[in-house]
């Protein structure tokens, strides 16, 4: 083995660690805030003006009090919060950095492999970025457009968006690419509803609430929401991440059949975690 191909296994063997270690932080954190939410809601506050709940919690030898405020309704704490974004972005930079050192560098072998139809490397790799930014802005659009704010249209549409390109990924490149191909359109998806949406209500809403005034209720909904879609869009993420390693997920032109399946376990598990910490809130589905 050549200074190399030793150098380059120990990239991706860094890279892996690091992905799965994001990867495990921003998911793990994301699904207790989202428990968390549900708890507030469905417990009174003792001071009917914080109108958000409260909770006890307990964990290891540490017994916590969480309460829920409205932001503008006292002044914000001088220390700041803190946001969970640098996990998100982690996950998704070492994804991508990934993707590289895996399938673009051995494109020929990884993506044009045995279930292709015969692309050559550079299309492939073009098809790969392409799948990546074409996917996230129709989704964005999908959520902007007016007659797709029906929660369960709106379902419906992104599950049939998300299969097509999964279909077409099965299509054209090797069936395990396809399918990592799949996991890393959600993820980018989940990364962007993050940096673009999230982040940026949340910085607006301190803003506000720091001037005194109060922040948009809608736009707090609708980052509220962007976090819920990718609760729901989180399972079938991991899936398609581990799904290489399991030929009978992706071999034969099925792996799209496989990413849909889970793109519907995944919804369905955040509907019943949600359920199971008091109430529905906002969703792909009400």
């Amino acid at each position: 083995m050549g200074f190399d191909t030793l150098l380059l296994d120990w990239l991706r063997l860094g890279l892996r660690w690091l992905h799965v270690m994001a990867a495990i932080v921003w998911l793990g954190t994301a699904f207790y805030f989202m428990g968390l939410d549900q708890e507030l809601r469905r417990r009174p506050a003792r001071r009917p003006e914080d109108g958000k709940g409260e909770a006890w919690q307990v964990h290891g030898g540490g017994f916590y009090h969480i309460e829920g405020v409205v932001p503008g309704g006292e002044p914000p704490p001088g220390a700041g919060f803190a946001r969970f974004r640098w996990p998100a972005y982690t996950t998704w930079i070492s994804g991508f950095l990934l993707l590289a050192v895996l399938y673009y560098v051995e494109a020929t072998l990884r993506l044009t492999g045995p279930d292709a139809t015969g692309l050559s490397p550079v299309p492939a790799v073009l098809l790969t970025l392409a799948s990546l930014t074409l996917g996230y802005t129709l989704y964005e659009g999908l959520c902007r457009a007016a007659p797709t704010r029906r929660p369960r249209v709106l379902a419906l549409a992104c599950f049939l968006l998300l299969t097509a390109f999964a279909w077409l990924h099965a299509l054209l490149l090797d069936g395990r690419a396809a399918l990592l191909l799949d996991g890393a359109l959600v993820g980018t998806i989940m990364v962007a509803n993050v940096a673009h949406i999230m982040i940026p209500i949340q910085r607006r809403a301190l803003a506000a609430w720091g001037e005194g005034r109060e922040p948009d209720a809608a736009d707090l909904e609708r980052a509220r929401t962007r976090a819920a879609h990718n609760d729901h869009l989180a399972l079938a993420a991991v899936l398609a991440m581990l799904g290489g390693h399991y030929p009978l997920l992706h071999e034969g032109g099925r792996s799209w059949l496989a990413f849909a399946a889970a793109l519907v376990v995944s919804a369905g598990a955040a509907r019943l975690w949600r359920r199971q910490h008091g109430g529905r809130g906002p969703g792909l589905t009400p």
